[in-house]
Parts: C-alpha cells; structure tokens; sequence
C-alpha cells in the first residue's frame, strides 16, 4: 500500500512538473562561463600547453571568436584542452556529481537522468576528435554501473548536440562526466565542448521559477519563486565574492509542502562592493539540502546619508555615513586646492580637525569607486 502511495505521490508530481517546473543543471560551470573549470567544478586528469603560445591563459577554456576559434554555443566561452604537437594524445577533463538526495527513488528504479551537451571541432585534415562519457557510479564512486558514450566524433565548424536519457542503475550515487579531446593535427587540440546539462528527471523537493538580483541604493533585493514544494522547511540566501566561501544573509521559513507559485525575497543591506554572487540553499525537513542556481551582480555603493556635524564647525568635523570604509574623503578651499586628507577610522566615521584653518566656506569631497558627494562646511 505505502509503495503504491508513493508511486501516485511521484506521479502526481512528475505531472504537476511537466506543466509549470523546470528542471535543475546539476552540472556546475556547465559552459567555462564561471571561470577557469579546472578550478571551479572540474578536475583535469591532463590537458595541454597553456600561455599566450595557446592562445589561451588557463587550461581547459576558450573565449570564442579569438584567433580563429568558432563562437561559442552558448556564452562567450566553451571548454578547450590546451595545445599538443604529439598526435593520438587524448586529454581528459571530468566532474563527479553526487546525486546521494535521489538514493531512495534511484534504488527503487524511478529517476531517469538526461544529458546534453554540444561538440564541435575544427575544420582540418585529419580533424581532432571529442568524445563525452556519462558513468553512472556506486556508493564508493568505483564501479561503473551503466555509462553513456558519443565515442570520438568530428563536427567541423558546427555544434552538433548529443543526449541521453538513462534510468540510473540501483546503487548510483555518483555520476561522472567525462570530456575527451583527442589530438590528430597538432599544434592545438581541437576537440570543443558547451552547453553541458544533467537533469534529473524526478521534481527536486523545491521548483525554483525565478530567482533575480536587483541592487538598489546601499543594498541588494534577491527576489526569488517557487512552483512547488515538497517537504521544504527553510530557505537560506547566501552570498559569495568567490564562489567558493559563502556567508549565510538570511533564512525564510518554506511552505513545506506547496503546489501553488510562492515568490520570496529579501535583503541583503550594506554588501561588500565589487562583483557578487548568491544562491539560494534549500534545506528539507530530513535536512537534506539543495541549492539554485548561482546569480551573479557587481554592486557599489551610494552616498545617500553623509552626515557632516558639526556645521558650522570650530575645531573638530565629524563625518558620518553608510558606506565610507573604503572611501577617499577631502577638505579642499574655495580654489579647489585640497588642505587635510582624511581617513576614515572605524564604523564608517571620520574626523578632522579644523582648528588651525582660516574661518571661511570649505568643501567636503567623498569619493568611492566612481561616486562622489560633497558637502559644504563653514568654519568659524
């Protein structure tokens, strides 16, 4: 009886999916757009020559249209092996994705995974070749249990897609994609990669929508949607400037279970400026975690609320304000000649001391990446 509950419970939702969710790439850096893949997401078993002599400054990435190189799939960039002269090497790139939170619906044979990916390589005679392989793997990540293979293709001057749907064998916990480019007319190895894509074909607990940045005076807004959830305890926005550390903003309680759309949002007030990155983690209430996809935003900071006390002033100024940290602030005269120049000390205050000026009309000039405000200051 509960066997059958559950197969009208998945249904129901394989259903409801169909319609209105869409599946999550459980791939990370799926296109060499988020950096060089052999540091983010990837592990190189052995690639090329790499250097300006390549055309290229890390390993495993391309932008397109350089040097003769085709444009990419998708993006600006695509996965390239790096240089050989030695025909008949082949380099290899891989990721390992664990898919441990499917366990229960794999072993009892009902989640299917599709693969996408697209290969091109370069007009030439005789052509290098590309091949990918998706292993589906044990509980150790030792065994293959089943794999899909597109052996060594050729595609000159045009993406050609490959996919596979495959039920993944009783026991997977791991699935390993594998890129191989094989050299046949050095000097580079000319087997190309994008577009790459695992999903799996069973809804995750939460059907992300939409998930949006929008930076607005000193704060950032994540505003994000579900359509639907399935045992979902709590959301948590975290925010990185490397993808690699990341730092817990904010946690919203979920809707547990929902088949309705929910929009969330919150924020996050006062980053650190420069280029962003956030995600949303969702975590059940077994506390198996998911994650979103990653968004990324450059923000900088605004002078809304310097505070300039006291003015007029006799002997000490104080400046106060959201976002000085790191701003560069200066006393100048009516000439435009700077007097003092001020750091800012601690918790976005600052002080000078105007003792020994002349009595007269000063300026205030903050300036931080750009933005600038300036406050005029009497001096009795």
């Amino acid at each position: 009886m509960k066997s059958l509950l559950l197969k009208l419970i998945i249904c129901f939702f394989l259903i409801s999916c169909s319609i209105k969710c869409f599946s999550q790439n459980l791939i990370v850096n799926p296109g060499a757009e988020s950096g060089d893949p052999t540091t983010n997401g990837w592990t190189s078993v052995s690639m090329g020559t790499t250097g300006a002599s390549c055309y290229n400054n890390t390993g495993w990435r391309i932008i397109q249209t350089a040097n003769g190189f085709p444009s990419a799939h998708g993006g600006s960039y695509f996965f390239f092996p790096g240089c050989s002269s030695t025909n008949g090497v082949t380099f290899e790139l891989r990721q390992d994705i664990n898919v441990t939170a499917n366990a229960s619906l794999i072993d009892a044979g009902w989640d299917s995974f599709t693969f996408s990916g697209y290969i091109q390589t370069y007009n030439q005679t005789p052509q290098d070749q590309a091949q990918i392989i998706v292993e589906y793997r044990n509980t150790t990540n030792t065994t293959v249990l089943t794999s899909y293979n597109t052996a060594l293709q050729t595609s000159a001057s045009a993406w050609k897609n490959y996919t596979n749907t495959t039920v993944a064998p009783s026991g997977t916990r791991y699935i390993r994609i594998r890129l191989l480019a094989k050299v046949n007319t050095g000097p580079s190895d000319d087997g190309y990669f994008d577009e790459l894509s695992l999903t799996s074909n069973i809804p995750l607990p939460v059907s992300f929508t939409s998930f949006s940045l929008v930076p607005a005076n000193n704060a950032v807004q994540i505003n994000w949607s579900t359509a639907s959830e399935t045992n979902n305890n709590f959301f948590t926005v975290q925010r990185s400037q490397n993808q690699t550390d990341w730092t817990n903003i904010a946690t919203v309680e979920g809707k547990v279970n929902s088949i309705t759309n929910v929009g969330y949002s919150v924020v996050d007030n006062n980053p650190p400026e420069g280029i962003l990155y956030y995600r949303i983690m969702q975590t059940d209430i077994n506390g198996k975690t998911t994650y979103s996809e990653i968004r990324q935003t450059r923000f900088t900071p605004v002078f809304n609320d310097v505070a300039v006390f006291p003015n007029p002033a006799k002997d000490i100024v104080n400046i106060q304000g959201d976002n000085l940290k790191n701003a560069q602030i200066s006393l100048y005269n009516g000439l435009g000649q700077t007097i003092i120049p001020v750091s800012v000390l601690q918790d976005n205050h600052a002080t000078i001391n105007v003792s020994r000026l002349t009595k007269g009309i000063y300026y205030i000039r903050i300036q931080n990446n750009g933005n600038t405000t300036i406050r005029k200051l009497l001096i009795e």
